[in-house]
């Protein structure tokens, strides 16, 4: 499945840890962390260019928490590009060639669809800001003949009109995806505070009036096309390193150090407790401070030990707040240690994940002598984690030895 060829891939990259995170949610994180009002009922819109997501997220008090997603895999900007090609530029070569024998053929068919794909993406994009647009090939850019043995040309005039005609039934797809995920929430237009867009096809104004009209009017202050990657990295940042990974890179020579923080805050003070590494080896007298990057605050020097201690630091409202850790020896003399930096962001906080899809097993079922999937009671979609699953009244077929 998908999750399992992202895993793959993020091991085949080189990465000894690695975290899934829905796009829906990495944009919650983006658009959060900036958003004015903290409290409300938040649409992300994710159209991308081969796939439709749709997250319902709850934030209270920038406390953000997805109550439910939908989506489509097989709905995005490829079937705008293929609407075009199939309403507007097929029609356009079978009026003008003789062609037929090539429409006719499926293969052949769907080679000169592939062909002709870029000139719909093409068209798309300037018919975005434009009223109209002319699609014009030079002589022999496309290396085709009908069967008069004329030569295949584009010289066709597109306005905005035919292509609203030709993407609207497209973006209704996914419009209706929306507005279904919101009844089966009870959640009502009026209920939807921001709707955020995601992906290069949202830029269309096609859609946008389209959702304006049927959902809610978007918010268009983050681009959609780096919303998701910010957000990630947001969230990246917030992931504390695996004890294994820590271990495997341990730079011996510095002094190792062992924080504890909360990542995510929406409180403008949080707690950083910081000791020495029990495993560590260090000399007496060490002292640590932690300054804020901005340079604007820090905590004064403190006694650093095994035992540890609580520092209070001060976050900036509705930003990520980056802290130095220096560690001193006991004559004032800079020391290296590890980790010498964290980071904490203020003004937005995902709570618990929840499960994207029905968890369970395959079982298999005598009396219609099948296969089927049975649900594992307290593993359902969106129940939030960590979670756990029961089920009962099952056996396996034959007696299992150790």
């Amino acid at each position: 499945n998908q999750k399992d060829a992202t895993a793959r891939a993020a091991k085949l990259a080189g990465f000894d840890m690695f975290e899934l995170l829905q796009e829906p949610i990495a944009a919650c994180m983006a658009y959060g962390l900036g958003a004015e009002n903290k409290q409300g009922t938040w649409l992300v819109f994710d159209f991308g260019g081969g796939t439709f997501d749709v997250a319902l997220v709850r934030s209270e008090e920038g406390i953000l928490k997805v109550l439910d997603t939908e989506g489509d895999n097989h709905l995005g900007g490829k079937n705008l590009d293929y609407a075009i090609v199939d309403k507007l530029i097929l029609p356009y070569l079978q009026e003008t060639y003789d062609l037929d024998e090539v429409l006719e053929d499926d293969r052949k068919r769907g080679i000169l669809r592939d062909a002709m794909k870029r000139y719909a993406e093409e068209a798309k994009i300037q018919l975005s800001y434009k009223s109209e647009y002319h699609i014009l090939t030079e002589l022999g850019e496309i290396p085709m003949e009908d069967a008069q043995g004329e030569e295949v040309e584009l010289d066709l005039l597109l306005t905005s009109a035919q292509l609203e005609a030709a993407l609207a039934p497209i973006f209704q797809r996914a419009i209706d995806i929306t507005k279904d995920l919101l009844q089966r929430n009870h959640v009502l237009r009026g209920d939807v505070t921001s709707l955020t867009l995601v992906g290069g096809p949202t830029h269309s104004p096609i859609l946008r009036r389209m959702l304006e009209e049927q959902v809610v009017k978007p918010d268009t202050r983050i681009d959609p096309m780096t919303t998701v990657a910010v957000g990630a990295a947001l969230y990246a940042s917030t992931i504390q390193v695996s004890e294994e990974v820590r271990e495997a890179t341990r730079d011996l020579a510095k002094v190792q150090l062992d924080l504890g923080y909360e990542a995510t805050s929406v409180q403008p003070m949080e707690f950083v407790s910081v000791k020495l590494h029990e495993n560590g080896q260090a000399p007496v007298g060490l002292m640590v401070e932690l300054e804020r990057m901005d340079g604007t605050w820090a905590s004064g020097r403190k006694p650093l030990d095994a035992k540890g201690d609580v520092v209070e630091v001060e976050l900036k409202e509705g930003r990520v707040n980056a802290f130095a850790v220096k560690v001193y020896d006991a004559s004032g003399n800079h020391v290296s240690c590890e980790p010498d930096q964290f980071t904490v962001i203020q003004g937005t906080q995902v709570s618990a994940a929840t499960l994207p899809s029905n968890m369970g097993i395959e079982i298999y079922r005598r009396e219609d002598d099948r296969r089927v999937f049975m649900l594992a009671r307290g593993l359902e979609m969106n129940q939030s984690l960590p979670a756990t699953g029961t089920l009962n009244g099952l056996r396996t077929s034959q007696d299992l030895r150790p």
